[in-house]
């Protein structure tokens, strides 16, 4: 026929159009977790349930008592053979691999389109991730240890309360044991304070605890080796002249307290730390009582000298209560000059000097030249890192402090009303 037109003939406009066929849902990416994560979150868990047991008073009495000692004398005797600081080693490379984590992320901008790269990124930063949660999972276990290490077994944080006899009573004992002290210790030809060797202080301290360990059970293992701080002036800015390591059961002095005459004293402090004995009260009271044990009239009169600001402090808040303190009062004057009774002037500034290490005023008083060397130069912060520093400082000890309660440092003088005869 002649008007038929064949099939492959027609325009294409005259096609069948194809059936169309429906899109399919597109399927939702099942959430899941990695390995990783899992792990991560794992980790958290069991970092959290540690924390949640050492909550019990009862198992964080167990821990501190039983098993936080041969954990120390063990950890410590193995770092003990390495003489610098192991734990500021750690801080020095967390801090190097921070910066490094920072350097690869601005990289990253320009290197984003490198998927080996990206890869290695993340990869670096789940590994800091891992360590970032270790870390403040111990520093929570840490805080648990802290708030019940207690030498009665007490968690109470009761406000001291401190009668203004009580408080003279403990000054008048300290009174007679300087007076008593101040004349046998060992001094040099210019009549400084011979502070006793790290060895002579260890084995003394050895002794001390052997007697003590009776009364306070985790004076089970000896001190270990000091050691000097490699950042020295950071810690005499924020206002630390010693600290105990968990990790790495170390003790570390900053250099200006290495050599001062209450070395013994922040020494036997630090050892009770390391002990297990974490508030702050017990270690300045089991600090002072190891020292008072000592058959060493220097090393007993370190530990006077130590203590005698916090006696001043629960003087002041005795004798003015809520009132603001005022050291310029008639009253308040009259009472120290009562309580303060050296046997002369030259005994009152050699007992001020031997604290502070600085001679200078007693030498005066005798009109003599000091021929002692000169004190090295221990180096300070620049300035304004310095204020960084000492800002860092003052907000970290108000908030122990507010951690602590009547658990501070200060809280020793109602330990020692309470257990000292």
């Amino acid at each position: 026929m002649a008007d038929t037109v064949l099939l492959e003939e027609r325009p294409a406009e005259q096609l069948p159009a194809a059936p169309v066929q429906p899109e399919a849902p597109k399927e939702k990416k099942k959430f899941r977790l990695t390995k990783y994560w899992i792990f991560l979150i794992v980790l958290i868990a069991v970092l959290a349930a540690i924390w949640g047991i050492f909550q019990i008073q009862s198992i964080s009495d167990f821990w501190l008592n039983r098993v936080h000692p041969a954990c120390a004398d063990l950890i410590g005797s193995i770092t003990a053979k390495i003489p610098v600081p192991i734990y500021e080693i750690m801080i020095a490379a967390a801090a190097v691999l921070g910066v490094l984590l920072i350097v690869f992320l601005i990289l990253l901008i320009f290197l984003r389109k490198r998927a080996k790269y990206r890869r290695f990124v993340g990869g670096y930063f789940k590994t800091l991730l891992v360590i970032a949660v270790i870390a403040a999972g111990f520093s929570f276990i840490f805080d648990a240890w802290l708030l019940r290490s207690s030498v009665l077994g007490e968690t109470d944080y009761t406000a001291q309360e401190h009668t203004l006899e009580e408080v003279v009573a403990l000054c008048d004992r300290w009174q007679t044991e300087v007076n008593g002290l101040i004349d046998k210790v060992d001094r040099d030809k210019n009549h400084h304070f011979i502070r006793r060797t790290e060895e002579e202080i260890r084995a003394d301290l050895m002794k001390a605890r052997a007697k003590l360990s009776a009364e306070y059970g985790r004076f089970t293992i000896d001190p270990p080796p000091e050691k000097l701080s490699f950042v020295s002036p950071a810690l005499h800015t924020f206002g630390i002249a010693a600290y105990t390591t968990t990790p790495t059961m170390e003790i570390v002095f900053s250099d200006r307290y290495e050599a001062a005459a209450v070395f013994p004293s922040v020494y036997a402090h630090e050892f009770s730390h390391y002990c297990g004995y974490w508030r702050e009260d017990e270690a300045n009271y089991l600090g002072f009582r190891l020292c008072d044990l000592s058959e060493d009239p220097n090393i007993r009169y370190a530990g006077y000298i130590d203590i005698w600001t916090d006696l001043m402090d629960a003087l002041d808040k005795a004798f003015f209560g809520d009132a603001p303190v005022n050291h310029d009062d008639e009253g308040y004057l009259a009472l120290c000059e009562e309580l303060v009774q050296f046997e002369d002037q030259e005994h009152l500034l050699l007992f001020i000097c031997d604290r502070s290490t600085n001679y200078k005023l007693y030498h005066e008083l005798r009109g003599e030249e000091d021929s002692t060397p000169p004190k090295p130069d221990y180096g300070t912060l620049p300035e304004g890192v310095g204020e960084i520093v000492s800002d860092a400082g003052e907000k970290h000890f108000e908030n122990l402090r507010d951690k602590l309660g009547a658990h501070y440092y200060d809280g020793v003088v109602q330990l020692m009303l309470d257990h000292m005869e």
